[in-house]
């Protein structure tokens, strides 16, 4: 069984964690019956090490995106 990505993409990383430039993938994948939201390493794509993972409860994905939404009005 493997992971289905729903989102995968190198964004632009925060300037306090290196310099202007760098960026980190980051992925919204299920794998079985759990959804994960992952963040990898500086400038490294498809990595596979050194990944903050976390796993995602149905009611963290409401959350999420409902302050995503919130965001889109903001801007």
């Amino acid at each position: 069984m493997g992971a289905n990505f729903i989102f995968n993409k190198m964004l632009p990383a925060s300037p306090a964690d290196g310099k202007p430039g760098d960026r980190r993938q980051t992925e919204l994948l299920t794998h079985g019956d759990n959804v994960w939201l992952r963040i990898g390493p500086l400038n490294v794509e498809d990595g596979g090490i050194d990944r903050y993972t976390v796993k995602l409860s149905e009611q963290d994905i409401q959350e999420l995106l409902n302050g995503l939404k919130g965001l889109l009005i903001r801007y």
